[in-house]
């Protein structure tokens, strides 16, 4: 396992704030958030790119995943507005774009709230008509989709592994794959195994924090009810040897610096963390 940040931790600071952190405390990835004022899709051009490029032989860290800001935006794939949802198609396809001049192998996509009332078999087909179209495009710039599950109180369309089956058999792509965040099984009681068992190597990328088993807080890893340690344990039995990566932005807004001093402490006492993993 090689285990790293996302920016989306440090939203409340310059990019090279992560970077350096990410340096200081050993971890070897960083995840880049897509918004601002880190990487919007919308903000990126030639200067960026080469000042990111710059960052990253800076502090030899990989960039493994880009993770455009979309969840409550009006680009909502999962929309009944079929406007909002060219508009989120336009949104998703110039990210890809960024993430594929970045030279970032992976783009995170999520499926946000479709609103109440919706008929959630006919939300899941769009999304899932969507998501083929992004993959399609997305192999052509040598960039993989992956989908993150969120939990139920985010949006109840892709909550599960099974809903990432599904959804995996309705888009035959071999250019689609799925993002492990630990909080959505927690909340919903799911086996972390059940990803790896379900979907193999399709799970190529994985989020790590504690959590409450009641919200969908992204919390210390000292502080909730997981043993981060057994956590790790089942992730590394099942075969992983991805990202993981620390998200922890229910915590973070304000010092992000400590409480990654705090995480890179715990992940070091669990013996699969160190400064060259």
């Amino acid at each position: 396992m090689k285990f790293g940040l996302i920016s989306l931790d440090f939203r409340r600071f310059p990019l090279e704030k992560c970077f350096e952190t990410a340096f200081r405390y050993g971890f070897t990835s960083v995840e880049l958030w897509g918004g601002r004022p880190h990487a919007y899709p919308f903000d990126v051009g030639a200067e960026e790119i080469r000042e990111i490029g710059r960052l990253k032989q800076k502090y030899q860290v990989d960039i493994p995943m880009y993770t455009p800001n979309a969840i409550g935006l009006p680009f909502n794939l999962c929309s009944a507005s079929t406007r909002e949802r060219s508009e989120g198609m336009k949104y998703h396809k110039l990210a890809i774009d960024v993430a594929s001049s970045l030279e970032i192998p992976r783009m995170l996509v999520v499926a946000d709230h479709p609103g109440f009332g919706a008929d959630l078999r006919e939300v899941r087909c769009i999304f899932s008509d969507e998501i083929g179209e992004l993959a399609d495009y997305a192999r052509k710039k040598n960039v993989i989709i992956s989908v993150e599950p969120l939990t139920p109180m985010e949006s109840p369309v892709i909550v599960s592994s099974n809903d990432c089956l599904d959804l995996l058999r309705d888009v035959h792509s071999e250019n689609l794959s799925f993002v492990l965040d630990i909080v959505p099984p927690t909340i919903i009681a799911e086996p972390i195994s059940n990803y790896f068992n379900l979907l193999g190597d399709r799970v190529d990328h994985v989020h790590i924090s504690n959590n409450d088993k009641k919200t969908d807080a992204h919390l210390e890893l000292d502080n909730g009810c997981l043993n981060i340690a057994d956590v790790l344990k089942i992730i590394d039995h099942c075969g992983f040897k991805q990202h993981v990566i620390v998200e922890l932005y229910s915590v973070s807004l304000n010092d992000p610096e400590s409480v990654i001093a705090n995480a890179a402490r715990v992940l070091t006492q669990t013996g699969y963390f160190t400064r060259s993993s």
